[in-house]
């Protein structure tokens, strides 16, 4: 799924093909990088824009279990274990 977000301030470092995180974690990446005029007058640095377009990558298998559900890997929440009576 691709999407643009414009930014007025600097985006030294970022690049094409950068990694695009979610709080940390990497969930797309930057496909492309322009340098554009808010309009055809712009004069001052709050209306330079630079759009950003990236790419966020689906995820390909089921979502993420409801919070609690699970707390390790293949451990099951108690609240949902069979009791043992």
């Amino acid at each position: 799924m691709s999407f643009v977000s414009f930014f007025s301030g600097s985006v030294n470092g970022l690049n094409a093909g950068a990694p695009v995180k979610f709080r940390g974690v990497p969930i797309g990446s930057v496909t492309e990088m322009r340098f554009r005029l808010a309009k055809g007058t712009s004069t001052t640095p709050e209306e330079l824009r630079i759009p950003v377009w990236f790419e966020i990558d689906l995820p390909r298998r089921d979502p993420v279990p409801p919070r609690g559900h699970l707390h390790r890997h293949g451990e099951a929440d108690e609240r949902s274990a069979p009791s043992a009576s």
